[in-house]
């Protein structure tokens, strides 16, 4: 068993991609919020977004764990 964390490294996200991120998420995908909800929505991020970054330019920091071993009990079968 064993666990090896990467660093966070700064990466740079347009407003609209970051958007498009958070429709795949199962809660604010287009399907189950509607076509009209999510176009609100989006209006709304964009425009509280814009306020902070008016480049429209998101710095962000990404990460990430990665656990390796065999889980307890052995695979199932």
């Amino acid at each position: 068993m064993g666990s090896k964390r990467r660093l966070l490294s700064p990466v740079v996200q347009s407003i609209d991609d970051f958007i498009e991120g958070l429709h795949s998420r199962s809660q604010g995908a287009r399907e189950r919020m509607g076509e009209q909800q999510a176009d609100d929505f989006d209006r709304q991020v964009k425009a509280l977004l814009l306020q902070f970054h008016p480049d429209g330019l998101l710095p962000l920091q990404v990460g990430a764990t990665v656990t390796w071993g065999r889980p307890e009990g052995g695979m199932a079968g």
